[in-house]
C-alpha cells in the first residue's frame, strides 16, 4: 500500500500556488479513501480541517 501522507503534503503545498491542481490531488486522494483498507488511513474531510483548507475550495 502506498502512503498517502506524501500526496497530503503535496497538496498542502500547491494549495498555496495553484487551487486547481490541489484540487485534483484531493479528488485523487478521495477516490482512494473510498477503498475500505484506506478509509482508516485517509480521511480527507479531516486532513482539510485539519490543515485549513477551504473543504467548499476542494469539490
Amino acid at each position: 500500500m502506498k502512503d498517502y501522507r506524501g500526496l497530503v503534503h503535496t497538496i498542502i503545498k500547491e494549495e498555496r500556488k495553484n487551487l486547481e491542481k490541489a484540487m485534483r490531488y484531493w479528488r485523487r486522494l478521495e477516490f482512494h479513501a473510498n477503498h475500505p483498507e484506506l478509509a482508516t488511513l485517509v480521511d480527507p474531510m479531516a486532513m482539510r480541517i485539519d490543515y485549513g483548507i477551504n473543504i467548499s475550495d476542494c469539490k
